[in-house]
């Protein structure tokens, strides 16, 4: 298998139904492009073609290849920066529910 097919096959796709197009538009999710089709398998199978046409564009051009999302490692630690106030608000509100300030964010996203 080459590496774009090895890509396609292994990139993130998400296919939702848009009532302004009126059809399912699918998006990969590494590189940003959209397709569409009148069907979740049509869209998803556009997406697909999509994806290894550009891929190949970008390999045309001597551009990397963007990492498929699912090749890589997540600590599940995510340092996150935000006002003292919604940082007062967070600790307020685990505290009030009797938790721990990382379960009160899990929770809530």
């Amino acid at each position: 298998m080459t590496l774009i097919a090895n890509y396609v096959k292994r990139y993130s796709y998400l296919v939702e139904y848009s009532t302004e197009d009126e059809a399912y538009l699918a998006r990969c999710v590494e590189l940003g492009i959209v397709a569409h089709g009148e069907t979740q398998e049509e869209a998803l199978a556009a997406i697909k073609t999509a994806t290894k046409v550009h891929l190949q564009m970008l390999k045309e051009d001597s551009e990397p290849l963007p990492e498929p999302l699912s090749l890589q490692r997540f600590s599940g630690k995510l340092n996150l920066r935000m006002s003292p106030e919604k940082h007062r608000e967070i600790v307020l509100r685990a505290k009030a529910l009797g938790v721990s300030i990382n379960y009160y964010i899990n929770s809530r996203l």
